[in-house]
């Protein structure tokens, strides 16, 4: 999840500004650009979050004048989910943010959103990507990460990296697996119930994100925040400022 003050500052330009949210999630992110003004076109794979995102919108946007646009869908495919030509070069911000990055397959993926990403804002667009950065390796019980406690949950994250044999140091497609560990129960006179995941992420380098905004044309920051998260944020120059 990302805070919505990350956004601040990303106010529109101008009434009907457009923004884009990849990875929308329940609208941790949509939910505060539509209050900020901004037409929103909210992309996610799940029915279910997206069906969460409809019951935030109704409850705590409902008097905003700005648009929503609900697309099902995977963020890697963009051009199929925006078919439109009209769309391309319309938007004034695209975010990707709650760590959606390492949750792409491969740095490739990677890649074809950044490009993709690009193609659909217009000159002086902003593209913010919020992302851990796993390609820090912690060790010994550092790797053993609190996510929530409180009198009901106790939910412990562990990772899991690639041994030194596994990691070919040409290998662009790196993960850390990452153990879900949680006891729950409903209240207090309840027995504790343990549930546990394991799954992949992928490690996306930071540099290698800032090269990828910069091959479409965009001025980049790299913005390092708590707990190993990062912001990496493009402007995309105007095409004769590319081309000088």
């Amino acid at each position: 999840m990302c805070p919505a003050e990350h956004l601040h500052g990303l106010t529109p330009s101008t009434h009907g500004a457009k923004a884009l949210d990849l990875g929308c999630g329940s609208g941790f992110q949509t939910i505060p650009l539509l209050e900020l003004g901004y037409d929103v076109t909210a992309i996610d794979m799940s029915d279910e979050l997206l069906q969460e995102l409809e019951g935030h919108r109704a409850s705590r946007a409902a008097s905003s004048s700005s648009s929503l646009t609900v697309l099902q869908g995977d963020i890697s495919a963009l051009p199929s989910l925006l078919p439109s030509p009209q769309a391309l070069g319309s938007f004034e911000l695209a975010v990707c943010m709650g760590d959606t990055l390492t949750h792409l397959q491969s740095m490739a993926q990677v890649r074809t959103v950044v490009a993709d990403a690009a193609s659909f804002l217009k000159p002086g667009g902003v593209l913010v990507l919020h992302f851990r950065d796993l390609t820090y390796h912690l060790e010994g019980t550092d790797r053993f990460l609190p996510c929530q406690t409180d009198e009901n949950n106790i939910f412990t994250c562990v990772l899991e990296y690639e041994d030194g044999d596994k990691r070919e140091e040409q290998k662009e497609d790196r993960f850390v697996l990452i153990n879900d560990l949680l006891y729950s129960r409903p209240d207090s006179s309840s027995a504790w119930t343990f549930k546990k995941s394991q799954f992949k992420k992928l490690e996306v380098p930071p540099e290698k994100v800032l090269e990828m905004m910069q091959a479409e044309g965009m001025e980049t920051s790299l913005h390092p925040l708590a707990f190993g998260l990062v912001a990496a944020m493009g402007v995309l120059k105007a095409k004769s400022t590319q081309q000088g």
